[in-house]
Parts: structure tokens; sequence; C-alpha cells
């Protein structure tokens, strides 16, 4: 318990993070819980394990050409690892790359028109459905890379940024 001054000068007593029950204190009986309540009081109190040293997104705005193939996390990892100095290639990373595929590439439907109702004039409009969704991406995807060592983000940010860019550029105008 920390104490404190109330709003009205009467002296309190207050919750606060360092307050939370340790591991010990919950009663478990089990190494796994007492895993698992270490756990939860390191997320209450923030102290974060893994810090993001670089994040990188792209929108695919055209279909992707027959044949061309993105690289997964794995390879990724590796490429950064490459163009980290030589002392810094054991560190632990981890990356990610997550994808969301937004709209539609069927090409028929883009050639279909597309009814949208408008309530304010009791009106149908006729749009093309091609016009309507050229600004949406037919993709989007990121990089994320997060690392356990804090001191050393600004070299892996570098690594990181060479190889993302890189690889995509390659790709030509679809990025």
């Amino acid at each position: 318990m920390i104490s404190g001054v109330s709003p009205d000068g009467t002296k309190e007593k207050m919750i606060g993070f360092s307050s939370v029950p340790s591991s010990a204190s919950f009663g478990a009986q089990d190494e796994k819980k007492r895993k698992i309540g270490r756990i939860w009081e390191d997320l209450i109190n923030q102290n974060l394990y893994w810090h993001e040293a670089f994040f990188y997104s792209i929108r695919f705005t055209k279909t992707l050409l027959p044949g061309t193939r993105i690289k997964n996390a794995e390879e990724m990892e590796d490429d950064i690892r490459k163009e980290l100095p030589e002392n810094l290639r054991n560190l632990e990373l981890k990356v990610d790359t997550p994808d969301i595929d937004v709209r539609p590439e069927n090409p028929r439907i883009s050639r279909q028109k597309v009814n949208i109702y408008d309530d304010k004039t009791d009106k149908y409009s006729v749009f093309d459905f091609e016009k309507l969704t050229k600004e949406i991406p037919i993709k989007f995807m990121s990089m994320r890379v997060f690392t356990k060592e804090e001191k050393h983000i600004p070299d892996i940010y570098k690594a990181a940024e060479k190889v993302f860019t890189t690889s995509y550029k390659e790709q030509g105008e679809n990025f």
C-alpha cells in the first residue's frame, strides 16, 4: 500500500502498482502457476521483455504478378542478421509479417456496376466497382522486428529498414 493525501486533505491508503500481489502471495502450489503469476506481475508493472525495433507497412495497390514471391518472417530475419554488425548477429530477434487481404481481386467483379442508395435524396446512383475500389489496397502487409536488447535498437532498425525496403522495391511500382 502507498500512503497518500486525498483531495480533501485527509491521509488515506491507496493501491499502487507496487502493491500488486507478487507471484509468491498468490498461494500458488505449483511452479506453473507461480510462473504465470510472475508474467502477470511483469505485465501489470509494464516490464516488457520484447521491444519493437522496427515497423514498416506496405500497401499492395495492384495484383501481384504470377510467380511473385514474398519472403516469410524467417527469411526476413536471416536477411536482417546478415545486415547487422558481426558482433550483433546472435541477438534474440523476432520478426512478424502479418498481412491482410483487403479487397477482392476478381477481375470480373471490376467491370460490374454498383448501385448505392442515398437515404437523404431517396435515390440510387450507379458507380463502377473498379472506380469505387481503386484507392483500396488489394493487400496490406507490415513487418515488425522485436528484440530484448533495447540498446541495439538503432542497429536493428538500420538493418531491417535496408532489408525490407530493398526486398519490396525490387517488386517495382506495386508498392
